[in-house]
């Protein structure tokens, strides 16, 4: 089958690959970016523009993220038959995530509770209702100033929200609107699951996101440095913020990985954070290790892929310098040998990789790949991973967490003991 890849952001060159080897051919478009030019570069084939032919003959067209080219890919749509499968969201279905206040709405409109909040464009405004309110709270931001990890911060206490906020204000970062939201402390846990355009297909997804840089949950936020996933057939958090939407979903008629995050408070109520209407980073990645059968094939056929219930999987994000920042020119980051990458072997997920002449993988960027382990138990599952992740040789000061999964030792038993969690055993 052939399989069209709208990927501006350069992140899905695992499933590139994957259904290179499942025998299908694949086009890789990604933005034509200085920082992403290297990426899949001997490995797939990539395009940078001219989507209409690409678009008339794909049978498949996967949107891998909810980026700034969706007016693009909205017309795009116009190009293709009936038969063409379109997986991944419209450019109204991608406003769910990236406009917060129009997501939380959503949310309490199908009854699913959500944190109280207030939407600013005025800096001065928000800085005035801290210190007013003078508690701890949490600062989002809008559309696409989403995409910078350092203007998502969860205060301490006023005092350095309101720090923030003026640091904000001087360096001109926030360019939409921002929300201001009651901080919610609990366990954070995610439900997911693939919807089909009718409803939801194949088992839940439940996973745990490791977002900051280094261990201890210390340091910048990354996106996700780590996340621990397994796929269910039962979930009580999906009965309690996936089901809800299912007539939402249905009617919009949304085909994709669709994910609430939540924070679980020690009483057991649930606080969704965000709706993600695309495929989750490295979560994506993870379920790709546990995918059964043809992986397009069924995204073609059942509209959804099929999993493996029953498996923990953790993955470790493997990075180099100076990610999470990106300053560093290409000339530092692009080229370096990753020995020991092998691209058949299902615990290797590429990211920003490319492939020498000789066949050699190599980084292409800081966010070198994703190294997944699997097991019956957490315990199991990131012993795996860490020994995977060893095995590779990555001659540039590799970096990455040494915990991922250690905090579910402490989170698991509180989830089981407000009706959560059962699935996991640490």
């Amino acid at each position: 089958m052939n399989l069209l890849i709208l990927d501006p952001a350069g992140l899905a060159l695992d499933l590139a690959v994957h259904a290179q080897h499942q025998g299908h051919e694949v086009i890789h478009f990604i933005q034509d970016d200085p920082k992403l030019v290297r990426i899949g570069e001997n490995v797939v084939t990539r395009v940078r523009g001219n989507l209409d032919q690409h678009v008339k003959k794909a049978d498949i067209i996967f949107v891998a993220d909810t980026a700034k080219y969706m007016p693009t890919f909205e017309k795009l749509r116009e190009y293709t038959s009936k038969e063409t499968v379109w997986v991944g969201p419209t450019q109204k279905q991608s406003k769910w995530e990236l406009d917060r206040k129009l997501g939380q709405d959503i949310l309490a409109r199908y009854d699913i509770p959500v944190a109280p909040y207030v939407i600013f464009s005025d800096y001065d405004a928000a800085i005035a209702y801290v210190k007013k309110r003078d508690t701890r709270l949490v600062s989002k931001p809008f559309g696409n100033d989403q995409d910078d990890k350092s203007l998502s911060y969860v205060a301490e206490g006023p005092e350095d929200l309101i720090y923030m906020l003026n640091r904000w204000k001087k360096q001109g970062k926030l360019k939409n609107q921002f929300m201001i939201q009651d901080f919610v402390g609990g366990v954070e846990f995610g439900a997911e699951g693939w919807f089909d355009g009718e409803g939801w297909s194949g088992p839940w997804h439940e996973a745990f996101e490791h977002k900051k840089l280094m261990a201890g949950e210390i340091g910048p936020t990354t996106g996700e440095m780590g996340t621990v996933n397994q796929a269910v057939k039962n979930s009580v958090l999906a009965d309690k913020v996936l089901k809800p939407l299912t007539s939402f979903l249905k009617a919009a008629h949304y085909v994709g990985f669709f994910n609430i995050n939540c924070i679980v408070d020690s009483k057991g109520k649930v606080w969704p954070l965000e709706i993600t209407s695309r495929p989750g980073w490295p979560c994506f990645q993870l379920q790709l290790s546990i995918s059964k059968g043809d992986f397009v094939e069924s995204l073609y056929n059942d509209r959804a892929p099929r999993f493996t219930t029953g498996r923990v999987t953790t993955g470790i994000v493997l990075a180099i310098p100076d990610f999470p920042f990106s300053h560093i020119t290409r000339k530092e980051v692009v080229g370096i040998p990753v020995f020991g990458f092998d691209d058949s072997n299902l615990h290797c997920h590429p990211a920003e990789m490319m492939k020498s002449r000789e066949g050699q993988w190599q980084t292409a960027g800081d966010y070198v790949c994703v190294i997944t382990g699997h097991g019956s138990t957490v315990t199991k599952s990131r012993e795996e991973a860490y020994a995977n992740l060893k095995s590779l040789i990555l001659p540039n000061s590799p970096m990455y967490r040494t915990d991922i999964g250690q905090k579910l030792e402490k989170q698991i038993p509180l989830l089981k003991k407000v009706g959560l969690g059962d699935n996991w055993q640490y």
